[in-house]
């Protein structure tokens, strides 16, 4: 008698694609206006934009694209990482849901990750089987149209004469995700839905237990005990659901998998329908234990049965842009999806591609989701995020007594903080106290500085037990700076790194003697910004001290940084104490002239002079500047077959990936904030829509198709290899080489870009105890409204450019006229108006404000 299995449903059964959609369907089902609609080389239509907020992608354009569209959900309404939330990904191959979580993305998962961006393996997550009449069983792929919203997805199938729907949305009061079933037209057909188990972390690591309900319709899971949830998280447990148990034919493991109905213990879960028009499957997770589930079910199924509205990210800071440029309806239509975006990266953090997360990095956190929360005015939120961030400071490195005021480079929450990168690159540091002074500059809190916050144990990972107020939690980030100070110089060191991954040097050494100008700009732009903050709480030793430390700074990045009025990209600490410039037009030994990061940090930083700011703007334009956005280098680094000689990654990468073609969306949203500083309204403006995935293809002609409604991590050049891209760049440069999309969502950058087209481009910024109207805004944005907030009141605001593209001469609010206390200071230009909050507040209407801003 054989031993081996049939083959099971994954491997006998065809793909079941929906027909391409005609006219009349895409009309049917999507009616009236359509908005940005991409087509294909046959004017064949791939994608649009349609209604509030939903984003339309056609078979063909799933077809066109490397990796499968996707969409991440997840449960509640609470800006937080959250242990009761419940999320999943969906794709549009047929993956109806994948990576469902409960609190924590990488440990506490009920299902799978999509492992294959082909869609090779047929198992993972969530899929569906269609069965009609006395046909074979097919798997749903790739539908006719596939539709996002940002709380929910729908696949569409016309499959000849019949029309079958799905669709996922997650609950906004209960830990569950729901997928609906529907045939919208044909005759009533099977659904076999398939669940890959895995209850932990990875899939197959560790059995956990199963319960099958059958009369009642679902079934039950607990971690095991050996598994890192059921150790750390043991009262974590899941539920699946049928939402009607009448419309089950089968319910419970692998059998149904198989042609002989027998089970094989496979990590599966399985329901089975009878013939329907429609059913529906819940997952939901807690964490009191399986003792609640019934009830947990119950309510769901209530829930599913009375079609409450599903979860939805927060709203955009910025909303309603109208403007006659074709730009500002490219800009208004992704502000929603960034925003959604930035929402997941703060309080679920994973990506489509980076299906591991969960934990916040203290760089990343600190920039993009202190930023769009800021631009939102949620300054709750931040002295929330600001609490946790310092308490993760680290007493003490054990590495080094000497030097203290760290941060892992990324830590996780309760109950898994015990999983930390202890060590962390030589500018995390900077970023939490740079965040505080944004916060406490855009809230005017001064307060806060006072809140006494412990410490974390960085051998231990839990609290330390002493407390400091937040000053003295900053005064040891000032003395760690000044302890990796280059012998007789204000230059500190690189660290274990800065922020660019690519140039992590090979030689251990070098994270004493070589110094990251761009970390110096860094250190400084924060550090002055706490002078302010201490002066204008009247911390005058602090500021008098901090005064003296930025003159030293300075004075040694003119002296030290700048070989020929070019800033070098990093300086190495010779033995004969010389500092010799890399990353430099005399640097020798990498090839390399220019680095993009020094320059816009130092602008930003008011480290250059206005002379010095105007070259190293015209460096960029000259020299980095492509037509997808500005590059980090001028050059990539010389490829030395995977031989580590200077840089680690970027002697090793093989592929030309994010870190080998140079454009990192993030840094570029930098350049577009630099712009902004030197008053540069039409390259903001440009660097603004580069970016933008909306239409992208009148920007930048030489993108290869995308998913236009998500961020990408970088822009990276279409080279087979790093031999071709050394040899082939100047074609980049000139827009004759194809650029890919790379990491969808995970970045801080949506975060950044939400902020920068507030407080950049429409130029609206609290300012302790003044509002700094300093728009930015290319000519032919005149005549540009947008609908933001102002002192927790909502605006509109309105452009009129009369005279020039920054430095407003005129703002009225209300049809009142506002007085001007002064001009903010910028050393590159004049600078915008700032009036007083006191002014401000009594003039602003509970609804219906009206700013009208001449320029």
């Amino acid at each position: 008698r054989s031993t081996v299995s049939p083959p099971s449903i994954f491997l006998r059964t065809r793909w079941l694609h929906g027909d391409t959609p005609t006219a009349t369907d895409l009309h049917s089902w999507f009616p009236g206006e359509r908005r940005h609609e991409e087509r294909g080389a046959g004017a064949e239509l791939l994608s649009f934009f349609h209604g509030v907020n939903t984003h339309v992608v056609t078979r063909e354009k799933e077809a066109a694209i490397a990796r499968s569209h996707g969409h991440i959900l997840r449960s509640g309404t609470a800006q937080w990482i959250d242990d009761n939330q419940f999320g999943l990904t969906c794709y549009a191959a047929g993956i109806f849901g994948a990576q469902a979580y409960l609190g924590n993305p990488s440990f506490t998962r009920l299902l799978s990750v999509v492992r294959n961006s082909l869609n090779v393996a047929r198992a993972s997550g969530q899929r569906v089987f269609l069965r009609r009449g006395a046909g074979e069983w097919q798997q749903l792929g790739v539908p006719s149209a596939f539709v996002m919203e940002p709380g929910e997805v729908r696949w569409i199938y016309r499959l000849g004469t019949d029309v079958v729907e799905a669709r996922v949305w997650c609950s906004r009061e209960l830990a569950a995700s729901f997928l609906a079933l529907r045939v919208v037209a044909g005759a009533p057909c099977e659904f076999l839905i398939t669940h890959q188990v895995v209850i932990g972390a990875i899939e197959f690591e560790h059995a956990g237990a199963a319960k099958v309900y059958a009369a009642e319709g679902w079934m039950e899971f607990q971690p095991s005990e050996q598994s890192s949830l059921g150790r750390h998280q043991p009262d974590a447990c899941f539920a699946l659901a049928a939402n009607s148990p009448d419309v089950m034919a089968a319910l419970g493991g692998d059998a149904s998998l198989y042609p002989d109905g027998l089970e094989r213990g496979g990590p599966y879960a399985t329901l089975l329908t009878k013939p329907v028009r429609s059913c529906g499957v819940i997952m939901l997770g807690t964490n009191a234990g399986v003792a609640g589930l019934s009830a947990a079910v119950a309510a769901a199924r209530t829930e599913f049965a009375f079609g409450a509205g599903h979860a939805r990210p927060p709203a955009s800071p910025v909303q309603q842009l109208t403007g006659s440029d074709p730009g500002v309806a490219r800009l208004n239509e992704v502000l929603p999806w960034f925003t959604h975006n930035a929402f997941i990266h703060f309080t679920a953090p994973h990506g489509l591609e980076q299906c591991g997360g969960a934990a916040w990095g203290v760089r990343d956190v600190c920039q993009g989701s202190v930023e769009w929360l800021l631009a939102a005015g949620e300054y709750a939120t931040v002295r929330r995020l600001l609490t946790t961030v310092f308490e993760q400071q680290y007493s003490y490195n054990p590495n080094d007594p000497t030097v203290a005021g760290c941060w892992p480079q990324w830590f996780m929450f309760a109950p898994f903080r015990f999983i930390q990168q202890a060590h962390s690159h030589g500018d995390v540091c900077f970023w939490p106290v740079k965040a505080l002074c944004d916060y406490v500059e855009a809230s005017n809190d001064f307060a806060f500085l006072s809140t006494s916050l412990s410490y974390t144990d960085p051998e231990l990972f839990t609290p330390s037990g002493s407390a400091d107020s937040l000053w003295a939690h900053c005064d040891r980030v000032v003395a760690h700076c000044e302890a990796r100070f280059l012998p007789g110089t204000a230059l500190v060191n690189y660290g274990d790194g800065d922020w660019d991954d690519t140039l992590q040097p090979a030689d251990p050494a070098m994270r004493t003697r070589m110094v990251s100008t761009w970390t110096i700009g860094l250190a400084y732009h924060t550090f002055r910004q706490l002078t302010a903050v201490c002066r204008r709480a009247g911390e005058t030793d602090r500021a008098n001290r901090l005064d003296l430390l930025l003159v030293r700074m300075r004075a040694d990045f003119i002296r030290h940084a700048m070989p020929a009025g070019v800033v070098a990209g990093f300086l190495i600490n010779e033995a004969n104490g010389s500092l010799r410039p890399l990353l430099h037009p005399t640097d020798r030994v990498t090839g390399i002239r220019y680095r993009l990061l020094p320059m816009t940090r130092s602008i930003l930083a008011e480290l250059f002079t206005l002379e010095e700011a105007q070259r190293h703007a015209a460096i960029i334009a000259e020299e980095l500047s492509f037509s997808d956005g500005v590059r980090l280098m001028s050059e990539p680094a010389v490829y030395h077959g995977g031989l580590e000689k200077l840089f680690k990654r970027a002697d090793t990468a093989a592929n030309v990936g994010r870190e080998i073609g140079l454009q990192y969306v993030h840094a570029h949203i930098r350049y577009a904030e630099a712009m902004a500083k030197v008053g540069d309204a039409d390259r903001l403006w440009q660097a603004l829509q580069v970016i933008n995935p909306v239409g992208l293809e009148r920007v930048v002609p030489s993108a290869v198709a995308r998913q236009s409604n998500v961020y990408f991590s970088s822009s990276d050049a279409d080279f087979p290899d790093r031999i071709e891209a050394a040899a082939r760049w100047s074609e980049l440069r000139a827009g004759r080489i194809p650029v890919r999309a790379g990491w969808r969502l995970y970045s801080s950058g949506p975060g950044l870009y939400l902020n920068k087209v507030r407080t950049c481009l429409l130029g609206l910024r609290e300012s302790f105890d003044e509002v700094i109207f300093d728009p930015v805004l290319p000519r032919q944005l005149d005549g540009l409204t947008a609908e933001t907030h102002l002192l927790g009141r909502p605006v509109q605001l309105l452009y009129a450019i009369m005279a020039g593209t920054s430095a407003p001469t005129a703002i009225k609010l209300n049809g009142v006229s506002l007085p001007m206390v002064r001009r903010e200071i910028n050393p590159y230009r004049t600078g915008g108006l700032c009036v007083l909050r006191s002014v401000l507040a009594p003039l602003l209407r509970p609804t219906n404000n009206h700013i009208e801003i001449t320029l």
